[in-house]
């Protein structure tokens, strides 16, 4: 799809898929998703990120220090949410599409009626700019990412907000540098992270445990998501790549799972023939027993 005359910065889909929404610093387009047909223009500036409401009928937009709400069917300007004081960074609606939440360079989170375009709440909590916000699937909570990107080496942090009141509900301490994005898992249980150190976390959102990290990134993280089944999360890099990871919960059975595939991919490597690998996995007394049928089932069904 071409049309824009500068960079494009941000990009959302519709929640019916149909639709798909690109900004670039002075306008916003809308395009048939299906055919690639560009449907609307909308003229503005200093656009930064963009987000659909749950039925597609109203986009959001971040640019400079104020949000716009616009209609995407006629392309008319419906609100201007005035309050920030510096670069809004992120936007996100509620599932119900009756919130929406921005971030900004200016240390806050606002909470806006998405009806009326009055201010609810202002969340205050987080020593520098705030990157990144989502809610979570049932609307109770907000989370926030904050950090200075241009300050390597100084820590971050998550910050899990009560929708209904305001009140910060948890702080998630880890990343060593600043907290680019966030993303909530299908049942909010889980929140993934990612940071410009180079790493992702992901979090239990009861207890604010850290549950795993996941490193190979080589620079800063600056995005991640997680697949619609919550079994897959993908990061996107300064490095200039996009990573799938497993998201699916630690379990007893992962764990051989996991581990049988390390074994089939040692097995691989060393350049044994595929016909001993069942030899090798069945006289193997280092493994347990539910890695070893996991492994004999890989070798059996591997494909080179």
């Amino acid at each position: 799809m071409k049309g824009h005359s500068l960079e494009v910065d941000s990009v959302a889909f519709s929640a019916d898929g149909r639709r798909l929404a690109s900004a670039s610093f002075e306008t916003v387009k809308v395009w048939d998703a299906a055919t690639g047909r560009e449907t609307l223009t909308l003229k503005t500036s200093g656009i930064t990120r963009i987000a659909f409401n749950p039925d597609g009928k109203h986009l959001a937009s971040a640019s400079n220090d104020q949000v716009t709400l616009w209609n995407t069917t006629s392309g008319q300007e419906v609100l201007t949410l005035k309050g920030h004081t510096d670069y809004v960074t992120s936007v996100a609606f509620s599932p119900a599409g009756n919130w929406l939440a921005s971030a900004s360079y200016d240390h806050t989170i606002r909470l806006w009626d998405a009806t009326k375009g009055r201010e609810t709440h202002v969340l205050r909590g987080h020593p520098d700019a705030v990157l990144s916000v989502t809610f979570s699937a049932d609307g109770r909570w907000l989370a926030s990412a904050g950090g200075n990107p241009y300050e390597r080496g100084k820590p971050g942090e998550i910050i899990v907000w009560d929708t209904t009141n305001g009140q910060k509900r948890l702080t998630l301490n880890g990343h060593t540098g600043a907290v680019t994005s966030v993303a909530f898992g299908v049942d909010g249980k889980r929140l993934a992270s990612a940071s410009a150190d180079r790493t992702i976390k992901l979090w239990n959102t009861t207890s604010g445990q850290e549950i795993l990290t996941l490193q190979g990134h080589t620079d800063s993280v600056n995005s991640v998501a997680f697949s619609p089944d919550g079994k897959r999360l993908v990061s996107a890099s300064s490095d200039r790549t996009v990573k799938l990871w497993d998201a699916r919960p630690w379990t007893p059975e992962l764990r051989a799972e996991r581990e049988a595939l390390s074994l089939i991919h040692f097995l691989r490597d060393q350049s044994q023939p595929q016909s001993e690998w069942l030899n090798a996995i069945s006289s193997d007394q280092t493994i347990s027993e539910a890695v070893r049928q996991r492994a004999l089932q890989f070798a059996r069904e591997w494909k080179p």
